[in-house]
């Protein structure tokens, strides 16, 4: 087949696509709030996930006035993801929106290459991935099935955890710090959020003991520093407790367990309430 020909097929089948989807929109009923209407929106990887419960109302949420939060923490999530889901907040008109500072700010070395900001042809993967999902998400509403959105719930069941597996780990805990990939769109979604009343925070959930010997004080400081960095680029706060912390309040190098998380939506709980509420503007 000709280059031509291949040429060709792709722009078949990305019109069928966005037919599909299309289609697909118009006839399938209203989707409920990503969030469900919760006043705080809480946003970020599977360390969010094992950190912060997948939900909480009145005394449950995260800051116990009332105010009901809702999670969405996906495994190894993307900063196109992240983004996504940040807008759908604001466009939901969220109150307060808590998101994952990490996935803004580094990559896990094995997927450093797809994550690379000069890697060639990224916008338009960006674009042919929400199509896809977009896709995808429509059918699986028609059908009831799961959407990408949907993180699996709450991992930690009831009961005790399980023996900390940080310092057994057999491979690095490797992250890549880089910079913020699409910035001009993060800036333009911090500034709607303001301008609507919607309040921003960045979270950055602590590390283990073992985890940050792993990426030892060098790479550390650098992190921690890209989180700081992006909290003032923005002008909002960041939640970043001080690590690191015992092995024992974690399953894995990097996620929680039931003694983790009880501390860290204590923590936040706390913090939270000296923080003044956000207006327009």
């Amino acid at each position: 087949m000709s280059g031509r020909a291949v040429l060709a097929a792709w722009l078949l089948c990305a019109g069928l696509l966005a037919a599909t989807v299309l289609a697909l929109r118009l006839h399938e009923p209203t989707p409920p709030p990503l969030f469900h209407g919760a006043q705080i929106a809480v946003i970020g990887s599977s360390q969010t996930m094992y950190g912060i419960a997948k939900q909480g109302t009145g005394t449950t949420g995260l800051t116990g006035d009332g105010r009901s939060h809702y999670r969405i923490g996906l495994p190894a999530i993307s900063e196109p993801e992240s983004l996504a889901l940040l807008a759908r907040a604001i466009n939901e008109r969220t109150p307060q929106v808590l998101i994952e500072v990490w996935p803004l700010v580094y990559d896990l070395q094995a997927l450093q290459d797809r994550g690379r900001c000069d890697q060639p042809g990224r916008t338009a993967r960006i674009a042919a991935k929400r199509a896809q999902l977009a896709l995808t998400d429509a059918v699986g509403r028609l059908l009831r099935t799961a959407t990408s959105t949907q993180d699996g719930g709450d991992p930690l069941g009831p009961g005790v955890d399980l023996p900390a597996q940080a310092a057994t780990a057999a491979d690095g805990y490797a992250l890549v710090p880089r910079p913020t990939c699409a910035m001009a769109q993060l800036d333009r979604l911090a500034d709607r959020a303001r301008a609507q009343g919607t309040q921003v925070i960045l979270l950055a959930p602590p590390r283990s003991a073992m985890a940050e010997q792993q990426l030892g004080p060098a790479r550390t400081a650098r992190l921690d520093q890209a989180a700081r960095q992006l909290a003032t680029r923005l002008q909002v706060p960041l939640f970043a407790p001080a690590s690191p912390w015992p092995d024992s309040r974690f399953v894995s190098l990097g996620h929680m367990g039931h003694a983790g998380r009880a501390r860290l939506q204590a923590d936040l709980r706390a913090w939270l309430r000296d923080q003044p509420t956000a207006g327009p503007q």
